[in-house]
């Protein structure tokens, strides 16, 4: 069973997990991965941050790509791990998911994955000096002074940076806020996002 890494913040719980495989399928999968944005036209209508390419909206689906099932595996089997550690007792199940390539400026606006109770960030493809992914406190729109959230160097803040690391999963509830900062590299940085929701 993976180990899962519990971060306590605003007070949420963000989980962290590793891929034990992600260096033996990383180059298969980033190659596939641009397969499919050669072949597949970009979701994501709507966003202001348009000129990131992704197949959300349906526009392709990695949970039902057989290419990926390892990796999907391991993304189930860590969520239920979260679930568990945070005695969070629903049964859940994979719904959908999508990759997300990110060029030189192109970074993701704030957004909520409403409709759903868990989500998930893989990192496929992390260049040196990546973009962070930031996730921002519930309560927020509650606090009256900065001063009653400070991040980890103890400065006020509302808001939390996760750096981008190869093999790393970040397990969220869906309606914690997050983004990506901008990409300011040459190297392209890919990430594969998931959703689940309630088993009824």
């Amino acid at each position: 069973m993976s180990s899962v890494e519990l971060n306590h913040w605003f007070p949420t719980t963000i989980g962290i997990s590793y891929y034990p495989n992600h260096f033996l399928e990383k180059d298969k999968l980033i190659k596939y991965c641009y397969d499919i944005k050669s072949k597949v036209k970009p979701g994501g209508r709507g966003w202001v941050s348009n000129e990131t390419y992704n197949t959300s909206e349906d526009q392709y689906d990695i949970v039902s790509d057989d290419r990926f099932i390892n990796l999907n595996k391991f993304v189930v089997e860590s969520v239920k791990n979260y679930l568990d550690q945070v005695g969070l007792r629903k049964k859940i199940f994979l719904t959908d998911g999508w990759l997300n390539v990110y060029n030189k400026h192109n970074y993701q606006e704030t957004h909520r994955h409403n409709g759903y109770i868990m989500s998930c960030i893989y990192f496929l493809k992390v260049p040196k000096k990546s973009a962070g992914t930031v996730f921002y406190s519930p309560y927020k729109e509650m606090v009256i002074n900065d001063n009653d959230y400070r991040d980890i160097n103890k400065r006020p803040s509302g808001h939390l940076i996760y750096k981008a690391e190869e093999g790393k999963l970040l397990m969220f509830r869906s309606y914690l806020e997050h983004g990506v900062e901008l990409h300011k590299t040459d190297e392209d940085r890919i990430t594969l996002a998931y959703n689940f929701k309630e088993a009824i």
